[in-house]
């Protein structure tokens, strides 16, 4: 067995590993930063297979994964952990897509970057319990486990490269479909439409909400335990009430200053809605 050491290799900001392969994988193409990064010269990459470079804490499936995508002519993002030739390793966020001439595929290039530590953890506990899976079972079936944890997200692999690049959670994506921007925005307008309205309000008109009708229809969803959802619920009330408290004040003609104070609460409410809404999307489990 090849040596892997714990050490990480470094894959700076600007650093862009280039390379193409054949279509069994063979290296036809290899820039500076790879050979730097990798510690092969171009001599010992070129000609070889790029599964040189794999690391054993990948996947069989995962590879599985990345050549059915491509040969059928499909581009990918993925995140690899690679091993160097001294036994090292570094993690690189990918986009490998076919080059095509005459209608087929003629080969394929590789560019790949630096990733952010989230996804790095994320891909990582992810990989290692594929590989433990692949200890007993086939790579079929394995391949199975890792279409299933995407699909049963409704994440494509691409997605799911995308939640991660952007530090998101993607353990349990139920909670994503939550039209968020439409909900802050409907807030946002309905305060000003309150404080801008020149006829006389009643309280009705504070409480209508169509985000309050959502809560209420989704009252029982999972993701509706989570701890941020519960701090939500309660500014959401908080909110409804400091415009209530706006319409009665000024119906008593109360200085504008306080009148201010309190549609500065209800901003600082709106913030801490979206906010709690946006932890329970982001870290329920």
């Amino acid at each position: 067995m090849r040596t892997i050491t714990e050490h990480e290799i470094n894959v700076g900001p600007t650093d862009v590993i280039v390379s193409t392969t054949d279509l069994k994988g063979v290296i036809t193409y290899a820039n500076d930063v790879f050979v730097k990064i990798s510690g092969y010269t171009q001599a010992e990459l070129i000609g070889k297979p790029h599964n040189i470079l794999r690391h054993p804490h990948m996947p069989k499936a995962v590879f599985k994964y990345f050549w059915t995508e491509l040969l059928a002519g499909r581009s990918l993002y993925a995140f690899v952990k690679n091993r160097a030739k001294n036994g090292d390793f570094y993690w690189v966020k990918v986009y490998a897509m076919p080059i095509m001439k005459n209608g087929q595929i003629e080969k394929l290039i590789s560019y790949r970057q630096q990733i952010n530590n989230y996804a790095k953890n994320v891909a990582n506990n992810l990989y290692a319990t594929l590989v433990e899976y692949e200890k007993t079972h086939s790579v079929d079936e394995s391949l199975n486990v890792f279409v299933n944890f995407l699909t049963s997200r409704n994440l494509s692999y691409n997605d799911f490269i995308d939640r991660l690049s952007l530090q998101k959670n993607v353990r349990s994506l139920e909670a994503m479909n939550i039209n968020y921007e439409k909900f802050y925005n409907n807030h946002l307008i309905h305060k000003v439409h309150v404080q801008n309205s020149k006829r006389e309000l009643k309280p009705e008109d504070a409480d209508s909400c169509d985000f309050g009708k959502w809560i209420k229809r989704v009252q029982h969803a999972p993701y509706t335990k989570h701890s941020s959802w519960k701090k939500m619920i309660k500014t959401h009330e908080q909110y409804h009430i400091q415009l209530n408290n706006f319409i009665d004040k000024r119906s008593k003609d109360i200085p504008q200053k306080e009148l201010d104070s309190i549609l500065s609460a209800v901003e600082f409410s709106t913030h801490e809605i979206f906010k709690n809404l946006q932890n329970t999307i982001d870290n329920f489990e």
